[in-house]
């Protein structure tokens, strides 16, 4: 995507707001939050990420959310840090994320990443996950 390779254009936690820090590993460049330790994925970057030793790297990069970050209410909504699209809640095999019915990027609370990756890494197909985004937010927007 544009976005990575862009100098002026920075990613803000969907929940904190500040600017959320790009960090690469396993060939594959991440964003996280350095005060909610929250992970931001493009599409496609979770299948890329199973099966390395990029979470290891991830969650030690991210360490643990600051005392300051508040928790997240199971209802908040969320803005996509990529696009201008609100981020949908999704329970998928277990694993609970956010993802962007518009770019398909997920986001990531602190500990979701394990799981998410446990669930959906290995046969996870990023056009699935962001064609139920698409249906959950439009099935919100009927209500």
């Amino acid at each position: 995507m544009a976005r990575k390779t862009s100098v002026t254009f920075q990613l803000s936690c969907p929940k904190c707001k500040v600017i959320l820090y790009p960090f690469t590993t396993s060939g594959i460049q991440v964003d996280f939050c350095t005060s909610c330790s929250g992970v931001w994925l493009d599409q496609g970057e979770l299948e890329k990420l199973y099966g390395s030793w990029g979470i290891v790297d991830i969650e030690g990069a991210a360490g643990e959310p600051s005392p300051d970050a508040l928790p997240r209410p199971e209802q908040a909504e969320l803005g996509c840090p990529a696009c201008p699209t609100d981020l949908v809640r999704l329970k998928v095999r277990g694993a609970a994320l956010d993802s962007c019915p518009g770019c398909g990027g997920l986001w990531l609370d602190h500990g979701e990443l394990g799981p998410a990756l446990d669930s959906l890494g290995k046969d996870g197909d990023p056009n699935k996950i962001k064609e139920l985004a698409i249906a959950v937010a439009a099935r919100r927007a009927q209500k």
